[in-house]
């Protein structure tokens, strides 16, 4: 028996699913593998009072890599570490990983315990499974499972089952933490402003101003800040960076004085979008499909990370950089949903069809 078919066969025993449900591609099966042996790590771990799981990092760690380590071998691809390839995909920053899709609950120090199932619905054929519960759990139920790299979807409208087993379906809006008719616009500022505390303009030593959209990727910060007026206030966005803690990101809001309100950290690209688009300077993100299975996007810009929590969840892959954009490729079954999710910014979305 050949590498591929002994790696398949092992898969399909190990998840309790069907050999076609198992991925064709090695780095999906690959990251398949090591998300589920961190969810049966957890599963069949200590049980608190109130029934939960919790397991430490450390043993964690020594059960994922003695389950899987033996197997590593037989994936093409340069070598790498236990810890890279355990920490990746439980928490890395590399691309999607299980704490951050929501599976898996990282408690103080050094625990971990798994999150209640849900299942993510979208506007597509497609439903996504988002649990801690290995994919095993559900091997005895009409529910049909099919790993996709770290995420797994539901087949054969295994949702109209999801009821037997008490599993909430919620919205991608819900599910990347937006309301279901929000839009980052010029209304977001100024609720945000008037619902908030403003202080008096202190800008302290090295701070930054976003100065729009200039030329090649990402966001420019410098001297020159870009203004925008909305209902008679002149905003702009500032910056600052902090070595050893996550940045912080302020509002300048002038009209009859200068005054400052802090801003949440995860919404500064938004602001930056919506500065850029009030200046007739739009973003413009590219979806085409590019096989009978496969859709690819791209950006000019480092997306918000409800975009990244969305993309990752279907199954989307990053591609890395092409000139000065950043390609993702998803299934095409999720086009939809996921334009539906960029068109909630202030952006222009080109689909190719």
């Amino acid at each position: 028996m050949n590498k591929e078919k002994k790696l398949r066969l092992f898969s399909s025993k190990f998840f309790g699913i069907k050999k076609n449900h198992v991925p064709d591609q090695q780095d999906e099966l690959k990251n398949a593998l090591i998300a589920e042996s961190i969810r049966l790590a957890i599963w069949n771990s200590k049980r608190q009072e109130k029934g939960w799981p919790i397991i430490h990092i450390n043993s964690l760690r020594n059960w994922v890599t003695r389950k899987l380590g033996a197997i590593m071998h037989l994936f093409n691809g340069k070598p790498t570490t236990e810890d890279d390839w355990f920490f990746d995909i439980l928490k890395g920053k590399k691309g999607p990983n299980i704490v951050f899709l929501g599976e898996v609950i990282e408690l103080s120090k050094g625990y971990y315990t798994l999150s209640p199932s849900r299942i993510v619905k979208g506007n597509d054929s497609s439903e996504i499974l988002i649990s801690g519960y290995p994919t095993s759990y559900f091997s005895n139920t009409s529910i049909e499972i099919k790993p996709v790299g770290v995420t797994r979807i539901l087949l054969n409208n295994s949702i109209d089952d999801s009821s037997k087993f008490d599993i909430p379906i919620v919205s991608k809006e819900r599910f990347v933490g937006l309301d279901k008719n929000q839009k980052f616009d010029k209304e977001i500022i100024l609720n945000f402003i008037e619902n908030n505390t403003c202080i008096p303009w202190e800008p302290r030593e090295g701070w930054v101003s976003y100065e729009g959209k200039t030329f090649g990727y990402g966001f420019t910060w410098g001297e020159n800040p870009q203004k925008i007026v909305i209902d008679g206030k002149e905003i702009s966005l500032w910056k600052e960076e902090n070595e050893y803690s996550i940045n912080e990101y302020w509002l300048k809001v002038s009209d009859e004085k200068e005054k400052m309100i802090k801003i949440p950290s995860r919404l500064y690209k938004q602001i930056c979008l919506l500065i850029d688009s009030l200046n007739q300077r739009k973003r413009i993100v590219k979806t085409k499909r590019i096989s009978e299975k496969k859709v690819q996007i791209s950006f000019n810009f480092d997306p918000p990370a409800f975009l990244f929590r969305w993309i990752y969840a279907t199954g989307g892959v990053c591609k890395g950089y092409n000139v000065d954009r950043l390609i993702f490729e998803i299934p095409k079954s999720y086009w939809d949903s996921t334009v539906d999710l960029l068109e909630k910014l202030p952006i222009k979305v080109m689909e190719d069809r």
